[in-house]
């Protein structure tokens, strides 16, 4: 397991303690590489909030105007907004069946997610009900990707990882198989996984949902410029979004209200908290 204690000023703490696969007696470290699953979705949406700002995308876009060629096929969903996705108010279900999408191409495979999604009735009236959907993140990429030409894989890597200098940020499973050099995902009664390595993660479909993998210091500087978009003072501005841009707050807080409503799997969780005007959070990542 590790953990960081951070704030809008930085970690103030970081640690790591135990071992990287049950019943051996190699050491979590520091360099330890780990599973970020649904907290990557925060990424996805400062991603979109980066391009609102540019004037790339628009929050209240609807997928008609993007899928303007899908839009004959689409009955509810037409109307439904890249917020609506981002905040987990579409109406879509909470997965695909992700055995029918597997494979590299992910541009072609999130393009026929939204084709076939979308043509079929929604679970509840869009924009009515909150239901945490990882579908709704496969399709925001999707949108992303019709809208700048640029697979989700790019575009969070240019403007996420690489202005963060998250130089340990990747996609997919990590470490090689059959070798303990990285933390081995463990099954729900802890027993170890039978296999470790880049292949075994979610399919490629679902990198805007949760595939991105980095070590504790990398997730930390994320978080830290999460909480200096939040900070009411304005005296530590983030690095990737302007603090008073209502557009991206409005995107940015509208996710995190979502993730901070759903189930967090037990093994990366960020608890945030408030002191005056600084925003803080202990984040603890374990290979479960």
């Amino acid at each position: 397991m590790a953990a960081a204690v951070v704030t809008s000023e930085g970690i103030q703490f970081v640690g790591a303690v135990g071992v990287r696969k049950r019943g051996t007696e190699m050491p979590v470290t520091l360099a330890g590489q780990w599973h970020l699953g649904s907290d990557g979705k925060a990424m996805t949406s400062t991603l979109i909030a980066r391009l609102v700002e540019r004037g790339q995308l628009h929050r209240d876009t609807t997928l008609a105007e993007v899928f303007s060629d899908l839009a004959p096929q689409m009955d509810e969903f037409k109307k439904v907004t890249l917020l609506h996705l981002l905040s987990h108010r579409a109406g879509l279900p909470a997965n695909l069946s992700l055995a029918q999408y597997l494979g590299d191409d992910v541009v072609a495979l999130r393009l026929r997610a939204a084709r076939e999604e979308l043509a079929k009735n929604p679970q509840h009236t869009p924009g009515s009900t909150f239901e945490y959907s990882n579908l709704d993140y496969i399709i925001a990429g999707a949108v992303m990707e019709r809208s700048t030409g640029q697979p989700w894989e790019r575009a969070v890597s240019r403007e996420v990882f690489e202005p963060l200098q998250m130089k340990t940020a990747g996609f997919g499973g990590t470490g090689s198989p059959g070798k303990v050099e990285q933390p081995w995902p463990h099954k729900a009664n802890g027993e170890p996984a039978p296999e470790h390595g880049p292949a075994l993660d979610n399919p490629p479909v679902m990198g805007p949902a949760g595939r991105v993998h980095c070590m504790i210091q990398d997730w930390a500087k994320f978080i830290q410029d999460q909480f200096k978009l939040l900070d009411k003072s304005r005296k530590r501005s983030s690095t990737l979004t302007r603090a008073t841009s209502t557009a991206t707050g409005s995107c940015i807080r509208q996710c995190l209200a979502g993730l901070e409503s759903s189930p967090s799997p037990a093994g990366r969780r960020t608890y945030p908290t408030e002191a005056g005007v600084r925003r803080s959070g202990v984040s603890v990542l374990a290979s479960d």
